[in-house]
């Protein structure tokens, strides 16, 4: 029985010339829920959204629609700054039990879930909590993790590696986008603007889901590496590393 596996991708070198705007995946800015029917999918792979990364992945992922059901879960003091989406799950400093219940509610009947979040700020302290409850539920985590940028500072830097070592050897595939890799990939594409530059990230996590919702096999070290192998072929290179754990 496979225990633990670790594939980790290289980073990617940045090229000099300039490259258009790739179209495909990057995504509009939309409000509302993502599910519906959409080409006749099979089945709808939950996403779980944490804080303010959460969010603005939910609102840049229009190839979702119809192929996904969404949490929102966000601290209390974040949603009031928020105006644009109302969480569905809100908390104060972490996740009560009430909290915890809905969404194992959200959760039942479920072998795979898709986890969004930052793990720079406050929002990025419930993630391994989040992961004990998934792991409870019998589902297994698909992680993608956003880094903050080294020019954020030392304390957010040091509360996402803090938060990463304690989430990277819990049961699921931990897939990390660090800021700063955005950043460089996002010199081959110097005409962009600032919302198309982060949307960047969110191609690879379209591609996920896609995949995940076509998938009817139960969740194996093989389909692991079917689902890395469609990450690192993504012409968008904002992974820096992929890590399994059975």
């Amino acid at each position: 029985m496979l225990r633990k596996n670790e594939i980790k991708a290289k980073k990617s070198k940045t090229k000099d010339t300039a490259k258009a705007p790739p179209t495909q995946g990057l995504c509009k800015v939309e409000q509302g829920d993502l599910g519906g029917t959409q080409g006749g999918c099979a089945k709808k792979v939950p996403v779980i959204s944490l804080g303010g990364y959460g969010r603005n992945a939910l609102r840049g992922l229009d190839k979702l629609q119809g192929v996904c059901s969404t949490l929102l879960v966000d601290s209390i003091s974040s949603s009031q700054r928020e105006e644009m989406s109302v969480p569905d799950i809100e908390f104060d400093t972490t996740l009560c039990e009430e909290n915890i219940q809905r969404i194992k509610g959200f959760l039942e009947n479920k072998e795979i879930a898709v986890v969004l979040g930052g793990l720079g700020k406050s929002n990025g302290e419930i993630v391994p909590l989040l992961l004990d409850v998934l792991r409870e539920s019998g589902v297994f985590p698909i992680s993608v993790f956003s880094l903050p940028f080294s020019g954020e500072g030392n304390r957010l830097g040091q509360r996402a590696q803090r938060v990463l070592k304690d989430v990277e050897n819990k049961r699921g595939m931990h897939i990390v986008m660090p800021n700063d890799v955005l950043r460089e990939c996002g010199k081959d594409y110097p005409q962009i603007g600032l919302r198309e530059f982060f949307a960047l990230q969110y191609k690879p996590i379209c591609e996920l889901v896609d995949l995940l919702a076509k998938t009817q096999r139960n969740i194996t070290f093989q389909e692991m590496l079917r689902i890395y192998d469609t990450l690192r072929a993504c012409d968008i290179k904002v992974i820096e590393t992929i890590k399994v754990v059975f």
